[in-house]
């Protein structure tokens, strides 16, 4: 018989403004709920709090750096999506040094984030046995270090490569086009130029705001399909819906309206949006 035991790390007081540290702290909690929970040998429960371990710290990552983070699948998607896009840049910065024989930041990183969603999903349909979920503890242990971690990192650039960026940094920004297809591309590309890098990775950092912007609305004057100059409000926190994870690639090109190939990039399959 396995004695019953509580984690160490108290659970943050209840209420809808968590915050980074907040988040933190049920993040290590999660932690120590996942080794008592196998050691119960209970693996469901062990599979889900491997994956609330890494949902809370990639959450406090986001409110950290001022993103629009929300309470959904989508929204935490997005963070971790974006995080994954910064490696890959990063990534490439180093082969053009000359450094591409060092691993794949990028690629750990989604290796790690779907060890976790696999765990998620374990949670629900019961498909993993022991040495699955062992090797998920493992992996997910040193991914919940590295995303504590960049809480007190500066955020590193970013570079839009196609639409799917652009409509995820509007969902985490907090801002919404409105009006046609065109209307709405318009208004992507003077918030998120393509090949325009933001050295601050479009985070509330990047424009003066604090941790966790509020954002005003932003007024812009563009030229909309040949017509004259007009005034286009862009409403924070209404959504826009979530961007499909997998866009890019061939066809992500679309500027006013047209359509052909794109030379962005098809993000790594993640999945995370699971129950």
């Amino acid at each position: 018989m396995v004695s019953v035991e509580v984690p160490e790390t108290p659970l943050p007081a209840p209420g809808d403004a968590m915050s980074p540290e907040d988040h933190i702290q049920m993040s290590r909690r999660f932690v120590e709920h996942t080794a008592i929970e196998r050691a119960k040998e209970n693996r469901l429960q062990t599979s889900e709090k491997i994956w609330g371990s890494v949902a809370h710290a990639i959450i406090a990552v986001g409110k950290r750096r001022g993103w629009v983070v929300g309470d959904t699948h989508g929204r935490l998607q997005d963070v971790a999506i974006q995080l994954g896009a910064e490696l890959d840049e990063a990534d490439n910065k180093r082969k053009r040094r000359g450094r591409s024989r060092q691993p794949s930041k990028q690629g750990e990183f989604y290796d790690r984030l779907n060890s976790a969603a696999m765990m998620h999903s374990n949670f629900y349909w019961n498909r993993d046995k022991w040495d699955a979920i062992d090797l998920a503890m493992m992996k997910t242990s040193v991914f919940v270090e590295e995303l504590e971690s960049l809480l007190d990192r500066e955020p590193t650039a970013f570079t839009p490569r196609n639409s799917a960026d652009q409509e995820r940094l509007a969902q985490l920004r907090g801002v919404a086009p409105e009006g046609t297809r065109d209307e709405r591309t318009e208004q992507l590309d003077i918030l998120f130029p393509l090949w325009v890098s933001s050295p601050n990775g479009f985070t509330g950092k990047s424009d003066g705001n604090d941790a966790n912007p509020s954002l005003p609305t932003t007024r812009v004057h563009a030229r909309l399909g040949g017509r004259s100059s007009k005034s286009i409000a862009l409403k924070p926190g209404k959504d826009i819906g979530a961007p499909d994870m997998l866009r890019g690639g061939k066809g992500s090109s679309r500027r006013n309206g047209r359509k052909g190939k794109g030379k962005g990039y098809t993000p790594p399959k993640v999945n995370i949006a699971l129950d």
